[in-house]
């Protein structure tokens, strides 16, 4: 079968792509760096160059992973979490030996104390001989950047950063040759298995039409999230971390604290989890067609898709939940007001992104300027929504006072089931939207 174009012309193709959304990148940092440069557009072209090329190397550790065989890449992909976590670790003991060594200043909570600590360990971090050998490269990009005179260095510094890219533009095509070549001896070689090692390397891809899992959707997205388990597990670690602050500060009484967190983990699970979860209709642009072809209800296929990341999100929130309650023991009406709250919410949050993808669908790695533009208007809107959102819960808080001095019923008892019922109604709304827009779609936009 001879293709219309050849591997290399849509590498060129794709790189082109790339940089054209870094010069929307470049200049946009470079209007808001205006007043410091003293060269704009030296500026702007050092900004350019230093983007372009921090995309050229991801497109080339991408093409060098992507040709690996499955236990060379299992290797180093250990060896790429090992070195995180012993970075990780290495400096947070540095980070509270200094809190300790400073002495514990009791007007701030030792959790607030330990970031500050680990936040000057991060910036001290490119000054020391390891960190200067890691930035040395770039450190040419920001000298044009940041450059306050036209010398012969200037010079020599944009010559080595045109030098750089263009070395790093030759690479990537021979890198995506060369990781599509090994590609196909991986394909040639699972050929020549036997039936046994096959099978044992296929035992998750059985029917699964299997009792203890009530859609065969859930099933297969949930399959996707034990494959990418420990890309999930990073991702969870910064809402975690940061929705749990709040359970370390001794000046806030525990009922305050575990609010605190519950709000924590609202606003987190709202804007950072949904891009990293996408084990719904987000990662099968190019299996729409196909799940049009089920013989289910598109009502179906939705609430199928949309399980697994409501279902992960929520048991992260109840770990959390478990774990504040553990730590700061509150009334467990509290408790059981936040566990009935997050199903709905979280059934929100999943069927707003996909009845947005499914209204306007994309690749899951598709790249360019349309794509940057649409994520920044997307994160964007989630803080301006969440903002308006917070500002009904206050005026809510208000009319439920006001219930309350009406009819004499408890105003927490008024606003947790006023915001419960209309949390759930909108939900339901989210995923009927989705199962109309998901049966209205065109099957051309699945190719």
């Amino acid at each position: 079968m001879v293709l219309p174009f050849s591997l290399r012309q849509l590498t060129i193709y794709r790189l082109a792509t790339v940089m054209s959304a870094t010069v929307l990148k470049a200049t946009i940092g470079a209007l808001l760096l205006l007043p410091d440069l003293t060269y704009p557009l030296l500026g702007w072209i050092g900004l350019w160059l230093g983007l372009t090329i921090v995309e050229l190397i991801r497109l080339a550790v991408d093409s060098w992973t992507s040709g690996m065989r499955p236990k060379t890449y299992l290797a180093f992909r250990l060896a790429v979490v090992t070195t995180c976590v012993i970075a990780a670790l290495l400096a947070m003991s540095i980070a509270v030996a200094r809190v300790f060594a400073d002495g514990l200043d009791h007007t701030m909570p030792p959790v607030i104390l330990f970031f500050q600590a680990l936040r000057d360990v991060c910036f001290e971090f490119p000054h020391t001989e390891m960190g200067e050998l890691i930035c040395a490269p770039f450190m040419v990009f920001v000298n044009l950047l940041s450059t306050t005179e036209l010398t012969w260095v200037t010079w020599l510094w944009g010559i080595l950063a045109v030098g750089m890219t263009a070395i790093m533009l030759h690479l990537v095509p021979a890198l995506v040759l060369w990781s599509e070549s090994c590609k196909q001896q991986n394909a040639k070689s699972v050929l020549h298995e036997s039936p046994q090692r096959l099978m044992r390397r296929t035992r998750l891809s059985r029917d699964p039409s299997i009792n203890w899992f009530p859609d065969a959707l859930f099933w297969r997205q949930v399959m996707g999230a034990k494959q990418h388990a420990t890309g999930v597990v990073m991702a969870l670690i910064p809402p975690a971390c940061l929705s749990a602050m709040p359970l370390f500060m001794k000046r806030l009484t525990n009922e305050v604290a575990f609010v605190n967190l519950v709000a924590g983990l609202a606003f987190y699970t709202f804007l950072l989890l949904p891009a990293a979860l996408k084990f719904d209709f987000r990662r099968d642009y190019d299996r729409l067609f196909l799940l049009k072809m089920l013989p289910l209800s598109p009502f179906r296929i939705v609430l199928g898709q949309l399980a697994t990341p409501v279902v992960i999100t929520t048991l992260f929130q109840y770990t959390m939940l478990a774990f504040g309650y553990a730590m700061r023991p509150v009334e467990p009406w509290i408790l059981l007001a936040a566990v009935v709250a997050f199903p709905p919410m979280n059934v929100v949050i999943y069927g707003w992104e996909n009845l947005l993808f499914l209204i306007y669908p994309q690749r899951l790695k598709q790249e360019g300027i349309e794509v940057f533009l649409r994520t920044t208007v997307m994160f964007t809107a989630k803080g301006l929504a969440f903002a308006f959102l917070f500002a009904i819960v206050l005026v809510w808080v208000s009319t439920s006072s006001s219930i309350e001095q009406w009819t004499g019923i408890n105003r927490r008892i008024v606003f947790g089931a006023g915001l419960w019922f209309v949390t759930a109604i909108i939900g339901a709304i989210l995923v009927k939207l989705a199962s109309r827009q998901f049966r209205s779609m065109e099957a051309s936009l699945s190719h």
